[in-house]
């Protein structure tokens, strides 16, 4: 699970908020729905479309989802 600050695509610092990434085989895809899927996993980590923040602690804050525009 990573924060991605949602400019760069780069890793957000601790305490940042952006994009939370997860990888792990959570998901592998959209059945049938390759353009879908391409949209939301990328080189191996899934986009959730969630915000949140990491703590120097390791504990992760969601604080609701990226709007869609």
């Amino acid at each position: 699970m990573r924060i991605l600050d949602p400019l760069s695509g780069r890793e957000a610092r601790v305490g940042e908020t952006g994009d939370i990434a997860i990888a792990g085989g959570h998901m592998l895809g959209y059945w049938g729905r390759p353009k879908k899927t391409a949209e939301v996993v990328r080189d191996g980590w899934l986009h959730t479309g969630d915000v949140g923040r990491i703590d120097a602690d390791g504990y992760v804050y969601v604080r609701g989802a990226r709007a869609s525009g």
